[in-house]
């Protein structure tokens, strides 16, 4: 039985050689597993726009596509390497969008560093760079600090979080909250309910959104 090693090293080994059906075979292999993984990593740290993640996504699987010499076998899983990669992609696109929502022009020294091949890949690294992306200044970490001792972990965290990070759209809050099957009018009013309790409980703590 073929395990998934040698799956992986063969498609790696295809798409070296550039073997014209290897590409249309790494991404059907690849990019659902990328995607999930990506999406699961994301929530974790209150991001929920699915259009990030998929970009994200196909933006890792379709780079190693176009450049294979990048990654180096043994040093990883293919598997894991395209996560990595989707991690890091996501973060910039966030990062970006955030400066771009903030009218700030982005400076090249707040962009991660391209990794150039998977011998550099630090998984703690990539974490530790997710995080920042709500915690990016001392004056953030501070006052995450001190919504974490108000607000308990689970649905009202997220949705801190996402107020923290400049969230608009009723859909974000609505997916998290799990009300997105009802209608609009609904999900804007219980939305903001839950933001307006929210508010008040965080600034009876001395926290301001």
């Amino acid at each position: 039985m073929v395990n998934a090693a040698e799956i992986e090293r063969e498609l790696h080994e295809r798409l070296l050689i550039r073997d014209p059906t290897a590409s249309e075979e790494v991404a059907s292999a690849f990019l659902e597993v990328v995607r999930k993984h990506v999406r699961i990593r994301a929530q974790v740290h209150g991001i929920f726009d699915p259009d990030l993640i998929n970009d994200a996504t196909v933006e890792a699987v379709f780079d190693y596509i176009r450049h294979p010499e990048k990654f180096t076998p043994g040093k990883s899983s293919l598997r894991t390497y395209l996560n990595l990669a989707a991690e890091r992609d996501l973060i910039n696109m966030v990062r970006k969008d955030r400066r771009r929502r903030r009218g700030e022009e982005l400076s090249a020294d707040v962009e991660l560093t391209v990794i150039s091949g998977n011998k550099e890949v630090d998984i703690q690294k990539i974490r530790r760079n997710l995080d920042d992306v709500f915690l990016d200044s001392a004056v953030r970490r501070e006052s995450f600090a001190k919504t974490a001792e108000i607000i308990r972990p689970g649905k009202d965290l997220d949705l801190v979080k996402m107020m923290m990070d400049g969230e608009r759209r009723t859909s974000a809050f609505a997916d998290v909250l799990g009300i997105g099957n009802l209608p609009a009018p609904e999900q804007r009013k219980i939305v903001k309910q839950h933001k307006d309790r929210l508010k008040q409980q965080l600034k009876r703590g001395g926290v301001r959104v």
